[in-house]
């Protein structure tokens, strides 16, 4: 017979194995397109999607386009860093967070890359 507790672990365990590659707990600058003044940070990502606490609410189902921003390695004595602009479809939002915003799960559909230089370096 199977416990309440037991059936907890293999529905989680179902739900990590579901993912297909492996999410990084990175906070990185994101800039909702289009929404006013919508900016928040990653709290993971991976090459398929990312979590974040947005300030404004968004739908599951809603294509946006967002604005990521890393940082680059740049031995050279300019800084740079790396802008991805994508389309990401809103997939979940998260019921269980309690602070102030809405826990938001994206998934990347699409992504360019640009890098550009952000001042100089003395």
């Amino acid at each position: 017979m199977t416990k309440p507790h037991d059936t907890h672990k293999l529905r989680a365990l179902l739900l990590i194995e579901r993912r297909k590659s492996e999410r990084l707990p990175l906070r990185l600058p994101v800039r909702f397109m289009g929404a006013p003044a919508n900016s928040c940070f990653t709290e993971n990502i991976s090459s398929e999607g990312f979590y974040c606490i947005s300030p404004d609410p968004f739908v599951p189902g809603d294509r946006l386009d967002v604005e990521l921003l890393l940082p680059a390695h740049d031995p050279g004595r300019y800084g740079r860093r790396v802008r991805l602009n994508c389309q990401v479809q809103v997939v979940r939002i998260d019921s269980t967070w309690l602070g102030p915003g809405f826990g938001i799960g994206c998934r990347i559909e699409t992504c360019t890359l640009q890098l550009e230089a952000v001042g100089f370096e003395p």
